[in-house]
């Protein structure tokens, strides 16, 4: 992949310089503001010519990626680590079956877990909650790229996270680029106003994004603070946001923690930065929430795909490999 970083004082300023070196052959990665009066915007290069043009190869089917000794007692307990201990007493049931390891660790995926990626939801706004460094904003930004791409939606979006550092996505910038009006948050003493006004002022948006301040576990006097921010929005959507990174504990102290928010649907993210999806898996199983999205890398363009049985059996599988 061939990338290109522009730098410059303003978007405007800036995609125009991308305009006129790239014509309409970019893509927008990422988007950070460096300083105050600095923002960059990394951009891939994307050829048109087709001859050149690279199609994004299909997934693998199941046995495909599953080249295990599928009659061995051992193939059996390797596919079983890479799942939460919850999970393996389901899905021990089906891998003893004929089929392949993969096919049969999907099916007792199926059971063992719920699934809704339903996208645009009918809620009209949606707010991520989830720690620190979770990706929450990437996760908005991926989003949306999806939803555009999908749907002929209007969408806002509400920035209330004011901690964000200088070497994170600017969602501000983003929603510049792709024409996503954005308001942000002044958290000041009357908290619960603030989401609301701010709704107001995106009234003629179909669905708005908040982007909330991570907030982990143990930090009770900012979950009662995000709590407060959201609790005078009316037809919201909370989705609680995991990174597939963290140990077993931290997951499970997290969902306890966030059930205060009432999330409807679970969203695990940074599966690329993890060779072991069990604690995610096992937590969403002991929640009861149902898997919306998985995501991974840190770019707009990285995945973000809706969450199933059987794509969750092939992460789990190539992880193996």
């Amino acid at each position: 992949m061939r990338t290109r970083t522009f730098r410059g004082e303003s978007v405007q300023a800036i995609m125009q310089q991308v305009r006129d070196e790239l014509g309409g052959q970019g893509l927008i990665l990422n988007t950070l503001r460096k300083e105050e009066s600095v923002i960059e915007i990394e951009v891939e290069l994307v050829s048109l010519d087709s001859e050149g043009c690279a199609t994004e190869a299909e997934e693998p089917s199941l046995a495909d990626i599953a080249d295990l000794a599928r009659d061995t007692d051992a193939a059996s307990a390797l596919v079983l680590n890479r799942v939460g201990r919850d999970i393996q007493v389901i899905c021990r049931r089906y891998l003893t079956g004929g089929e392949s390891d993969a096919e049969m660790l999907a099916k007792g995926l199926g059971e063992a877990l719920s699934f809704d990626a339903s996208m645009p939801p009918k809620a009209r706004s949606i707010a991520l909650v989830g720690p620190s460094g979770a990706g929450k904003t990437t996760t908005i930004a991926k989003l949306i790229a999806h939803i555009q791409a999908a749907f002929d939606t209007s969408i806002g979006v509400i920035l209330a996270d004011q901690s964000q550092s200088a070497q994170e996505m600017s969602l501000e910038i983003f929603a510049q680029i792709v024409g996503v009006p954005a308001v942000s948050v002044d958290c000041g003493l009357d908290v619960r106003q603030q989401i609301p006004e701010a709704l107001a002022r995106l009234r003629d948006c179909e669905l708005v994004f908040i982007d909330t301040p991570g907030v982990g576990a143990r930090e009770e006097n900012r979950l009662k603070y995000v709590e407060r921010l959201l609790d005078g929005c009316h037809d919201l959507e909370t989705m609680c946001v995991l990174p597939a990174p963290s140990d077993a504990k931290e997951l499970s102290s997290l969902a306890q923690a966030y059930r205060r928010f009432d999330c409807s649907r679970l969203i695990i993210t940074k599966v690329d930065k993890t060779g072991f999806l069990g604690p995610a898996l096992n937590e969403a199983h002991r929640s009861g929430m149902p898997l919306g999205f998985v995501t991974g890398g840190a770019r707009v363009s990285d995945e973000v795909e809706p969450a199933s049985a059987r794509r969750l059996a092939w992460l789990l599988l190539r992880q193996m490999h």
